[in-house]
């Protein structure tokens, strides 16, 4: 089949049960979030920047890529 029903329901504007992937990242992230004692969802905006650029550091180092900087001058 083409198009509508070989795309991901996601990609269509519809609700999708979250992938492995997706499960394995928050897993990490809430992981890290626990190591740092900060609770996610009622953290400041600034912890929560912090966590989730740990946790997508960590994550791109898990799968062997390296991290794109934060900051590019």
């Amino acid at each position: 089949m083409h198009g509508l029903f070989t795309a991901h329901p996601a990609d269509r504007g519809y609700a999708a049960a979250p992938t492995a992937e997706d499960v394995a990242f928050l897993n990490l992230l809430f992981e890290i979030s626990k190591r740092y004692n900060v609770r996610y969802y009622s953290a400041s905006p600034k912890e929560k920047y912090f966590v989730e650029e740990v946790t997508r550091v960590t994550w791109e180092r898990l799968h062997g890529r390296t991290p794109s900087p934060v900051f590019v001058a």
